[in-house]
Order: C-alpha cells, then structure tokens, then sequence
C-alpha cells in the first residue's frame, strides 16, 4: 500500500509523512524513519545527477517534475547520490533539497556503481 497525503499544501492537514512502497519518510524531522523496500532505483542515478548542480539547490519534487517520476522514487535517488557523496542534501528549510557536491560539479563525472 503506498498513501502520500498533500505535504506540499500551504493550508489544511500539513501532514509531515509518507508511506510509499513499505518505506516511511518524515518530513520535518531530523531524521527519516524507513524501512527497507528493496527499490532499485539505479536507472534513476544519472538523471537525477543531471538535473543537479553544484551552484543551487533543488528540491526533489522539481527534479521529479522535470523527469515526469513519481516524486517518492527521485527523493530515493537523491539520497542515494547523498549516499555515495556525488550530491548533498540541504538541512533545516533546505531538507530535501539537493545538489551537486562541489568538486564534482567542476570535474562533471559521475561513478553510479560506486
């Protein structure tokens, strides 16, 4: 079951939580509960790390937006490049919101099987 309320709203319910494919993202929280879906995500990588830089942030539902995924599998892919340390992920209102670490942004390549 995946059920993803309106956390994008600026009125109503706010609520701060997914639940897609078995995992749990909390929003607004310093850290994520998640459990692990086992979602491969890797056709996703290179994608994401292209519509990434080093100079903005980008939050990952305007990454979605451009790609046309579903927002919760590109959150995934962020991290995952966070996770491998080709990208950054922002803090307090900058939390999910990525971009390019900045070394990589000046050399332009990419290991997705590191």
């Amino acid at each position: 079951m995946s059920v993803f309320p309106s956390v994008w709203r600026d009125t109503g319910c706010q609520s701060h939580y997914i639940i897609w494919r078995g995992r749990i993202y909390l929003f607004g929280s310093d850290n994520d509960a998640e459990t692990d879906a086992g979602i491969a995500l890797d056709d996703l990588l290179e994608p994401v790390s292209k519509r990434l830089s080093s100079a903005a942030w980008r939050s990952f539902v305007e990454v979605a937006d451009d790609l046309g995924e579903i927002p919760w599998d590109v959150l995934e892919a962020c991290r995952t490049l966070a996770r491998k340390r080709v990208a950054e992920e922002g803090t307090g209102k900058l939390r999910s919101h990525f971009r390019l670490r900045s070394a990589l942004g000046r050399t332009g390549k990419v290991d997705f099987t590191a």
